[in-house]
C-alpha cells in the first residue's frame, strides 16, 4: 500500500547501530518525508545506576554530584551565606622554638624532681654516652631518668624536659641530635666491604692471640674501667693522672700530670723511692691494679714505635705542647691555645680574664698566676676586712686584678655559660620582666674598659646578674643553678677580699 508507513531501515537483533531514534519514510502527497521518532527511554535498571558519581544534565553545565547522603562536592561547590563564600577556619598551630633558645652546648634538663646539665656535643654520640650531669657525676639519659624516679617508664626522650619541652620535641625539631645504634647496626650490616675487612682482622687477632685477650677482658671485670681519657696512676707512695692521648712512649711524651707540671712515664718513676737497679716503668706504674704493661698488652695504651713520625713523637720535648695542658683551663677544649709561662694552664685568647691579643709576643702570666704571686708577697692581716669598707676602696690596679680573679674562677664553672651572654638577645619575653639586665660579658668588658670607680660597683653589677636570674625563674628548674653559682660567688669574693662572715 503507498500510503502505508514503510520502516526505511531495519534493525535486526545483531545491529551494531544504537539509537535511540528510530528513522520511518512517510510518503505524503507523492514526496517521501523522512520522520523521527523517538523511542520510549528503556526500563531503568538497578545495574545502570550502581555507579557513585552520575552525569547530570543542567543547560551546558554537567556536574558529577555525589549520591552518598551529606556529601558534596567541595572542588565544584561552595555554600555561600549572605552572599559571601563560607569558607572553613583552621586552627593556626603554636609558633615554633626558635633555634637561638638552645645554641648553648650546655641545656638545663629536669626529670621528676633532680635537674642538671644536659652535653649537647656528648648525646649526639649516642644515647649510651654519659652526657647529663647531675651533682658532681655524668650519667647516661636512662640513668638519669632513673636517678629521677621513672626508670619504668624506660622512654628517657618522653621523661627529662628541657625548658618545658620534652626531649623527644626538640629530637624532632633537630634541636638536639643523638645517634641512634640500631642506625649503626644496620649500617654495618649493609656495607658487605667493610664486613669482609671486619672478617679478615678477626682471622689475624686469631693468629696472634689478641682475641684471647679481649676474651680475658670480658672475663675480668676490672679491665673494663679503662676506656676513660684519663687515668689515675701511682708508683710506690706518687700519685698522679695518666692522659692517654699524650702517651708517647716511657722516655717521650709528658703524659702524666703530677701537681704543676708534666712527666713522661720515666721521669714519675725517677721521683719515686723505687731502688735504682730494679726501675722499669711498665712493671713499676700501676693504673688500679693493673701495671702499664698490662695495659699496652691489651691495647688500652698504644705504644709508639721508636722509628715514628708523628707530630708528637718529632716535636721536641721542651715544646709547649709537652708542658701545658692541651685543653682551655676555662671551657675545656681545643683549638688555638696560649700558654702560661708559669704553670700548666693555657687558656683561648676570648676565654682568659680580661681577654687576651693573637699577637701576644711577650711572654705570658695568667690571672692565676699573678694572683698567686700578690698573695704571696702579701702578710695576712690579723685583722680582717669589712664589707663597707671594700665596698668604698677605689679600684685601684690591685683590685682589678683581684676582680678579674674572682671572674675568672666563675667563668670556669660551666653553669656560668648561662650568664654569659645577654639575656635580652637569648631568653624571650626577659626584657618585659627585667628592667636593669645584666650579664658576665658585660661586667667583664668594664672591667677592661675602667668604668667601675669603687670596688662595690662590681659587686653590685656581679649581685644584679643573679637577682635579675631569681626573679625571672622563680619557682623554676634553673633556679638552683643560680643559687648554686651566686653562693660560689660570695665565698670567693669574701676569700679574696679577705671579708669576714660577722660583717654580712
Amino acid at each position: 500500500n503507498p500510503n502505508c508507513e514503510q520502516p526505511a531501515f531495519s534493525q535486526g537483533p545483531h545491529s551494531t547501530r544504537k539509537s535511540s531514534v528510530e528513522q520511518r519514510l512517510v510518503i505524503k502527497d507523492g514526496k517521501p518525508n523522512v520522520t523521527e521518532i523517538r523511542n520510549p527511554p528503556a526500563q531503568l535498571g538497578k545495574v545502570d545506576c550502581d555507579s557513585n558519581l552520575q552525569p547530570v544534565s543542567s543547560g551546558d553545565l554537567t556536574e558529577e554530584l555525589d549520591k552518598t547522603p551529606g556529601k558534596r562536592n567541595v572542588e565544584l561547590q561552595q555554600e555561600k551565606k549572605d552572599g559571601k563564600p563560607n569558607e572553613k577556619k583552621t586552627r593556626t598551630p603554636p609558633p615554633p622554638l626558635g633555634k637561638e633558645d638552645f645554641d648553648s652546648n650546655l641545656l638545663p634538663v629536669s626529670c621528676g624532681d633532680i635537674t642538671g646539665l644536659l652535653d649537647k656535643t656528648q648525646l649526639a654520640l649516642g644515647s649510651r654516652t654519659a652526657c647529663i650531669k647531675y651533682k658532681d657525676d655524668w650519667y647516661t639519659p636512662h640513668e638519669f631518668e632513673v636517678k629521677g624516679g621513672r626508670g619504668k617508664s624506660k622512654n628517657w626522650k618522653v621523661s627529662i624536659q628541657c625548658k618545658g619541652y620534652r626531649l623527644s620535641k626538640l629530637l624532632e625539631m633537630k634541636y638536639l641530635k643523638c645517634e641512634s645504634p640500631t642506625k649503626k647496626r644496620k649500617v654495618k650490616a649493609a656495607c658487605a666491604e667493610e664486613h669482609i675487612e671486619l672478617m679478615k682482622k678477626s682471622t689475624i687477632q686469631r693468629e696472634d692471640g689478641s682475641s684471647d685477650e679481649r676474651r680475658k677482658d670480658a672475663e675480668d671485670p676490672e679491665m673494663a674501667d679503662f676506656s676513660s681519657n684519663e687515668l689515675p696512676v701511682a708508683c710506690s707512695s706518687l700519685t698522679g693522672i695518666l692522659h692517654k692521648h699524650r702517651f708517647i712512649t716511657g722516655i717521650n711524651g709528658k703524659c702524666i700530670r703530677m701537681g704543676t707540671k708534666w712527666l713522661t712515664p720515666s721521669e714519675f718513676e725517677n721521683l719515686s723511692d723505687i731502688r735504682k737497679e730494679i726501675r722499669y716503668w711498665k712493671r713499676n706504674i700501676h693504673c688500679k691494679s693493673k701495671s702499664l704493661g698490662e695495659l699496652i698488652q691489651r691495647g688500652h695504651l698504644k705504644l709508639h714505635k721508636r722509628d715514628c713520625l708523628c707530630k708528637k713523637c718529632t716535636s721536641p720535648p721542651d715544646c709547649d705542647s709537652q708542658k701545658n695542658d692541651d685543653e682551655c683551663t676555662v671551657c675545656q677544649n681545643r683549638g688555638k691555645l696560649i700558654c702560661c709561662d708559669q704553670c700548666l694552664k693555657a687558656f683561648h685568647f676570648l676565654c682568659h680574664v680580661p681577654s687576651l691579643s693573637p699577637n701576644l709576643s711577650e711572654k705570658f702570666i695568667c690571672t692565676f698566676c699573678k694572683i698567686g704571686k700578690l698573695s704571696a708577697n702579701k702578710t695576712r692581716s690579723s685583722v680582717s676586712n669589712n664589707e663597707f669598707g671594700v665596698h668604698q676602696t677605689a679600684m685601684t690596679p690591685q683590685y682589678i686584678l683581684k676582680c678579674e680573679y674572682i671572674l675568672l674562677q666563675l667563668y670556669c664553672k660551666q653553669v656560668s655559660v648561662m650568664f654569659d651572654k645577654n639575656p635580652c638577645e637569648t631568653i624571650p619575653n626577659y626584657s618585659d620582666v627585667i628592667e636593669n639586665p645584666m650579664w658576665l660579658r658585660k661586667v667583664k668588658k668594664s672591667l677592661a674598659t675602667n668604668e667601675y670607680q669603687i670596688v662595690g660597683g662590681f659587686i653590685d653589677d656581679m649581685r644584679l646578674i643573679f637577682h635579675n636570674r631569681a626573679r625571672f625563674n622563680k619557682d623554676n628548674e634553673l633556679e638552683a643553678f643560680e643559687r648554686n653559682l651566686s653562693a660560689e660567688f660570695e665565698e670567693i669574693m669574701m676569700q679574696v677580699f679577705d671579708i669576714s662572715n660577722n660583717d654580712l
